[in-house]
């Protein structure tokens, strides 16, 4: 819409058929989002609200804030992060810069109630532009320096330093419903007592975001303003406070003893709560058929065979049911109503807007009903950006792709069962991408092509020494019968690297593909040797 119209059934309609098309696959750029929300023309009448939902899974945070601090003007950011791990700090920095309030929406935290609570807050705002006038006490250095709009009930909380003891009245003001209000309070500020109390520091960590603030710019870009960053650091070490430059990350090393040799190695950190491993480090864990094609930018989906056998892909929501999965930079969601398959050798294709960025096409009439018999469609047939049809509910499905693989790594039990209904060369693909690592994915082709009496040195490829090669294994549990399996298998354990979790040993290339096997088995990678 050009501009704000009323939310009547037709607009609603017209806007939710913008919306249908439109498909998340990675490649997070809020700071090109931001720059487009905030040209769009103000509308005086009006107080704008931006909102955000992301998980922030980003490298350029301070340019995002920086970006937002300079340009925000009377529009109000309302950032929602989505996921178990999402990126606080820039969550809660666009709200700040913003002049918004942050919202998180967990994986087991429903959806329309956080919806919800933000209409509450952008429908009715309890006070606007709000300013605190000391009336001349002595006080210096209070933060935040642009008090934060109320959206809900709440205190409006502000952080400073007297000179001495002393009292008398603040005014606060601020606009209620349009309108100028303010209210007068007493305050007292007593003498300063060492009683262990957190506000000294609460304090310091405000003026540390207040420090940082006025440099955003330079810290991204690896040039600080040198005065800046050594306030930071003396106000950081004065009240014992992590900051850009007083933080530390701990790296946990260990030595452990492989086939009698003692080696050192980096233990790795576990993915984020609610994070896919392919969600983050890219596309590796797309299914069979989509590595035989260009899907990039297509969003989520999976392949199926139709009631009459003709193979066909689609995206969103398996029909019969739906599945969990990544999207975005990789949180939890579900599918959205899957888009029919296109003509075979049709190009996938979105209309561009004047700035080049991908829009959805302009709604047009409800899409008829796929009929029961759908003609046959090569494997390559590439996805259609129209709005989506129904499929035929009578097909029988697959595995799904990228999410649903995920969903194999991580052992779910739906993605689990639909695995088996794999032909068996298929389902050890699946397997393969969803659990090996790139680097160990045909090693055992390459051992028997290229090693000599099973030994194979090559750079770029895991050492393998009698047909043996070094894996760490991550589990998704491990049951009380693992370790005998994994025995069975012929894998020698050398070190439990974290307990329940992450195993380093030795196991033959060709029992690989059996390890993958075992559900409880979430990833095997080579490990990172010093």
């Amino acid at each position: 819409f050009p501009r704000p119209v009323p939310a009547t059934p037709v607009t609603i309609k017209k806007a939710l058929d913008y919306l249908a098309p439109l498909a998340g696959a990675g490649g997070t750029d809020i700071l090109k989002a931001a720059d487009y929300a905030l040209k769009i023309p103000d509308d005086p009448n009006r107080l704008r609200i931006i909102c955000f939902l992301t998980d922030g899974y980003v490298g350029n945070d301070m340019q995002i804030l920086d970006y937002i601090k300079k340009h925000r003007g009377d529009v109000r950011f309302f950032p929602m992060g989505m996921g178990n791990s999402v990126n606080r700090f820039l969550i809660d920095g666009m709200a700040r810069e913003g002049r918004g309030t942050a919202e998180f929406v967990t994986l087991e935290t429903a959806g329309e109630a956080a919806a919800a609570r933000f209409y509450r807050r952008v429908a009715d705002p309890l006070l606007l532009d709000v300013e605190v006038d000391w009336n001349d006490l002595p006080v210096e250095d209070v933060f935040p320096k642009h008090i934060p709009d109320v959206f809900s009930a709440g205190p409006i909380i502000v952080k400073g330093r007297y000179t001495r003891p002393g009292r008398g009245q603040i005014t606060v003001r601020g606009l209620l419903r349009g309108k100028p209000w303010s209210q007068t309070l007493a305050v007292d500020f007593p003498a300063a007592k060492s009683d262990g109390s957190a506000i000294a520091t609460l304090w310091a960590r405000e003026r540390i975001e207040d420090l940082q603030a006025q440099d955003w710019l330079g810290t991204q870009t690896g040039n600080p303003d040198p005065e800046i960053k050594n306030r930071i650091v003396n106000t950081a070490l004065e009240y014992r406070l992590m900051s850009q430059w007083t933080s530390f990350v701990a790296v946990e090393e260990r030595v452990v003893n492989v086939g009698g040799k003692q080696r050192t190695l980096d233990v790795p950190v576990e993915m984020p709560d609610g994070v896919a491993y392919d969600g983050i480090f890219g596309r590796e864990a797309e299914v069979l058929l989509e590595q035989r094609q260009e899907q990039r930018g297509l969003g989520l989906s999976y392949y199926g065979v139709t009631a009459n056998g003709a193979l066909f892909r689609g995206r969103g929501t398996v029909p019969g049911g739906t599945a969990g999965g990544v999207g975005g930079g990789g949180f939890g969601g579900r599918f959205r109503t899957p888009a029919a398959p296109a003509p075979a050798g049709a190009a996938p294709s979105r209309p561009k807007s004047s700035t080049g960025a991908a829009k959805a096409p302009a709604a047009g009439p409800p899409p008829k009903p796929v009929a029961q018999a759908t003609p046959a469609l090569p494997p390559a047939a590439p996805l259609s950006s129209a709005v989506a049809p129904s499929l035929d509910t009578t097909a029988t499905l697959g595995v799904g792709s990228y999410a649903d693989v995920s969903g194999v790594a991580l052992g779910d039990e739906a993605s689990l069962k639909r695995l088996e209904s794999l032909k068996p060369e298929e389902r050890q693909a699946v397997l393969r991408e969803a659990k090996l690592a790139p680097a160990l994915r045909g090693l055992a082709d390459l051992v028997a092509k290229e090693g000599k009496n099973g030994d194979l040195d090559k750079p770029g490829v895991p050492k393998v020494e009698k047909n043996r090669v070094e894996v760490q294994v991550w589990l998704n549990s491990l049951p009380a019968d693992a370790l005998e399996k994994l025995k069975a298998l012929g894998f020698e354990l050398s070190a439990t690297l974290t307990p329940n979790k992450l195993l380093l040993g030795t196991i033959a290339v060709d029992k690989l593909d059996a390890l993958l096997d075992l559900p409880w088995v979430r990833r095997v990678e080579p490990p990172r040797f010093k």
